[in-house]
């Protein structure tokens, strides 16, 4: 595919038996948030960090090296927070030694994240000029339970900087201690980092210590990412603040998460399918292998997995590791949306006409009679850069100038008005194929209205994806990106790019897909 290129995909096989599979391979997009970024797959390194080669482990540590307690504790008090160490193997941020135990302390309550700098292996200046380098501030609030550190706000979270890029998608985390942190207890989460204008998604670990009533600065690395112009591995302590307090609806938020540990598919090693080692080759033919993230094949209700792989060890949180979806987008996101409305409303939904939903500001009368149907088969007839309707050139429009100033601008009213001022060509819709990731959002507007004017003011199309579609199949939490609109308006799924799953959610969706 030009422009959407396989360079750091994650690929799984769904099945609904061993007989039949549908390869996913998660493609990129092109408008970067480090656009221009290094792509060197280099990791900062100290004279003092422990041996050992990415994704070759050390023998582990009898206690814990990095990241002590009262450093961290040390630091979240000073003015000013020193260089932090550099990424290290992501088993630092895990339990180390024989002397790990359960938490001594419940974590209930609030943490306010301050703005802060990062380090990066970027040797591009741009960088710090433009906030690629400052991690953003959240605030979030977090319960234990039983040994998982669990965020109760599991979306894209808005950020308190000004000056960052960036936003933070929390996951669930582990609690524990460790008999050299002096009576506190120890937690880690997964997060990722993710920006506005594209689908990258950067993996990233955070641990800290805590006790009852507060907490210490948080150390971070990001050393993976969905993202073949953004390689870059980002590193730093912040300062955090804890407030303990009530959880509303603590049993039911308890009850749910372990719901949704109970609902994850089970994972076996690829090693477990039949002749697993003469299919791999095959399975990722045309891939290099530093760029895969994850793959596998989902068999009899089964996922068969290779890796969580970073540039410094396995992901100790495979399961929440998230992945840039870029075009799948369209397949997991729009598709489903669509089939819902068409199971809800009736089949006439596919026929209904975009102009009738979405105000058309184009200079021509070419989305006069475009459905629903056409766009999402990606034939509106709407274009500039081929008026052969016989050539084969199905991605002239997708590597047209309209996606980039359509990723750049924030708003639905922006983004539509991108959109339309795309030509015309004379067959009109439901002939020609041409790709156009612009036209996807465009088929999200017209869902939103539509699902409006049956349900309301208030109906919002990608939280009835994700209660009715999405929920029942086991997939809790599914962040999306949304438009940036004024005040209290919610914004409309992109739908053309924007989720960010995990490898259990692709299993799920594509199980559901293939059945």
């Amino acid at each position: 595919m030009p422009r959407e290129r396989d360079d750091h995909s994650m690929s799984m096989k769904g099945t609904a038996s061993r007989g039949a599979c549908l390869l996913l391979v998660c493609a990129l997009g092109l408008v970067a948030c480090g656009g221009g970024g290094s792509s060197s797959k280099s990791t900062p390194s100290s004279p003092s960090a422990p041996p050992g080669a990415p994704n070759s482990p050390s023998p582990p540590q009898s206690k814990r090296e990095w990241f002590a307690a009262e450093d961290l504790i040390a630091d979240n008090a000073a003015g000013a927070i020193p260089d932090a160490t550099p990424p290290l193997e992501n088993r630092h941020y895990m339990p180390i030694g024989s002397g790990a135990a359960a938490a001594r302390h419940e974590f209930r309550g609030r943490i306010v994240v301050s703005e802060q700098t990062m380090s990066g292996n970027t040797p591009d200046s741009n960088y710090g000029q433009n906030g690629l380098l400052q991690f953003p501030g959240f605030t979030a609030r977090f319960v234990t339970v039983d040994g998982h550190l669990v965020p109760l706000e599991r979306g894209i979270l808005a950020r308190t900087s000004t000056r960052s890029t960036w936003r933070v998608i929390l996951s669930p985390g582990r609690v524990w201690s460790e008999e050299i942190d002096g009576g506190w207890s120890r937690a880690s989460f997964p997060f990722v980092l993710v920006c506005d204008t594209n689908n990258e998604a950067h993996n990233g670990l955070a641990t800290f210590v805590y006790d009852d009533n507060g907490m210490s600065s948080i150390q971070f690395q990001i050393v993976q990412e969905t993202a073949s112009w953004n390689r870059n591995d980002f590193w730093g302590r912040v300062r955090a603040s804890y407030t303990p307090e009530p959880v509303p609806h603590e049993n039911e938020v308890r009850a749910a998460f372990l719901a949704e540990r109970a609902a994850l598919t089970p994972v076996r090693p690829w090693s477990d399918l039949d002749s697993a080692d003469s299919r791999w080759d095959t399975f990722v033919r045309g891939l290099d292998s530093d760029d895969i993230s994850a793959a596998g094949i989902v068999a009899d209700g089964v996922i068969y997995q290779r890796g969580c792989v970073t540039r410094l060890g396995d992901y100790p949180y495979c399961e929440y590791m998230r992945h840039g979806a870029y075009s799948l987008t369209k397949s997991m996101g729009a598709a489903l949306a669509l089939l819902r409305l068409a199971q809800k409303y009736g089949d006439e939904v596919f026929q209904l006409r975009v102009r009738d939903y979405v105000p058309i500001s184009a200079a021509h009368a070419g989305w006069d009679e475009v459905r629903f149907i056409d766009v999402i088969n990606m034939a509106t007839g709407i274009g500039d850069a081929n008026p052969n309707p016989t050539a084969v050139d199905p991605f002239a429009d997708e590597n047209a100038v309209t996606l980039g100033a359509w990723a750049s601008v924030a708003s639905e009213d922006e983004k539509l008005d991108a959109v339309f001022s795309q030509g015309d060509y004379a067959w009109g819709p439901g002939r020609v194929f041409r790709y156009n990731t612009t036209h996807t959002f465009v088929l999200a507007v017209a869902m939103q209205n539509f699902l409006e004017s049956r349900e309301g003011p208030d109906a919002r199309l990608w939280d009835m994806v994700t209660g009715e579609v999405l929920n029942p199949i086991g997939i809790r939490y599914a962040p999306m990106m949304h438009t940036a609109e004024g005040g209290d308006t919610g914004g409309v799924p992109l739908m053309g790019i924007g989720m960010y799953p995990t490898v259990d959610d692709v299993a799920k969706i594509s199980t559901l897909l293939q059945n």
